[in-house]
């Protein structure tokens, strides 16, 4: 609305002396802000995580301004990098969008490598910056018009723990074949990661099916690490799961609980989207108030605990120690069915009447007597 349009309304207002003339005035008066979506592709929670954002973006800035999401700037890509580079260079020359957001390793990638951003642009969804390679200036990108987000050594925290739960020596990487496509130098920055560790690491690419990719594995793989795997279809992901345990590898999930739930033995992430789309949507407001995205910081230490499937344990024969237990969340640690369930009480009055020792002792004392 132009300056004297809001004037001439205001004083509508004031003659009219109503409140609806008033709020109306304040609804037509906030600046709208058209957000588009790029998303690497179909995935089961994609309207769910999307929703998060869409709720947190609106929640803290619709006071002051007018969020809108329009559905056709919201593109779904196909799992390939040609698809993500085509829906970022149409987001960027569209002038129906003022904020772009990258939902996706694939665009948070290939958006967050470019230079000459027209329109502010985050792309929260980074495995490792060091791995990725991407820019950084004291903490942040030193890039106009771009901020992106990520997760401090996660990998590195990963394979600590990981070693804790279970020793191994060789460890097989599935990695989203698109991903690997997108960012080409990961597997050599993992082995460059993981040989600190004294782990030898093989990277096998995953693309949608996975009945092959376990059949490669070398004889003497004893692990496995599943980075994002989120572009697999779940009957896929079950039959990943399904092999793992029939060959009695121990496996590891960088995606989080979500994976243990499927059959994942461990992961240290939580569902890191509510707070994700939170911090987001704060530095959306901080740009839309005069902040430079290129100046925001990058970092965003997640929260994490230890999340072990018990069953899956079970199925491969690893018991992790009762230091690890205490610490982790367990799925599927019901009891076993055991015929029979004695208290605490019960066993100790049992162990007292069947001690071989305590009866001997027993018989000399009324002997004696």
């Amino acid at each position: 609305m132009k300056p004297r349009s809001v004037w001439a309304f205001a004083a509508l207002a004031a003659v009219l002396g109503t409140a609806t003339a008033a709020g109306n005035l304040c609804a037509q008066a906030r600046p709208v802000v058209r957000f588009g979506f790029v998303i690497d592709g179909p995935f089961h929670r994609n309207n769910e995580i999307h929703g998060m954002f869409q709720t947190e973006i609106n929640d803290l800035i619709r006071d002051d301004f007018d969020p809108q999401f329009p559905d056709d700037k919201r593109i779904i890509c196909d799992w390939t990098l040609e698809s993500v580079k085509t829906a970022v260079d149409q987001l960027l020359a569209d002038n129906d969008v003022d904020f772009i957001l990258a939902l996706g390793v694939i665009a948070t990638n290939e958006i967050a490598h470019r230079s000459n951003l027209s329109k502010p642009v985050i792309a929260p969804i980074v495995i490792d910056a060091r791995l990725q390679q991407l820019p950084g200036t004291d903490g942040t990108s030193g890039v106009k018009n771009l901020n992106y987000l990520s997760f401090p050594k996660n990998i590195e925290r990963d394979m600590k723990t990981f070693l804790e739960i279970v020793k191994f020596k060789k460890v097989a990487l599935l990695m989203s074949k698109p991903v690997l496509e997108a960012i080409p130098d990961a597997p050599r920055l993992f082995d460059a990661i993981l040989s600190e560790l004294g782990v030898e690491a093989v990277t096998f690419p995953v693309d949608q099916s996975i009945a092959a990719v376990v059949n490669q594995f070398p004889a003497d793989v004893d692990a496995v690490y599943n980075a994002p795997l989120i572009h697999l279809p779940k009957t896929e992901f079950i039959a990943l799961v399904d092999s793992l345990k029939a060959r009695r590898l121990p496996s590891f999930s960088m995606f989080g609980r979500d994976d243990v739930e499927m059959g994942i033995l461990a992961s240290m992430n939580t569902n890191i989207f509510p707070r994700l789309s939170r911090r987001v949507a704060i530095n959306i407001q901080r740009i839309l108030l005069g902040e430079n995205a290129g100046s925001l910081p990058t970092m965003f230490p997640s929260e994490h605990r230890l999340t072990i499937n018990i069953e899956t344990g079970r199925a491969i024969d690893v018991y992790p120690s009762w230091g690890i237990l205490t610490e982790a969340e367990l799925l599927n640690a019901r009891k076993r069915e055991i015929g029979r369930v004695v208290s605490l009480d019960g066993a100790a009055t049992e162990a007292v009447r069947v001690n071989l020792t305590l009866r001997a002792r027993t018989r000399d004392v009324e002997a004696a007597a």
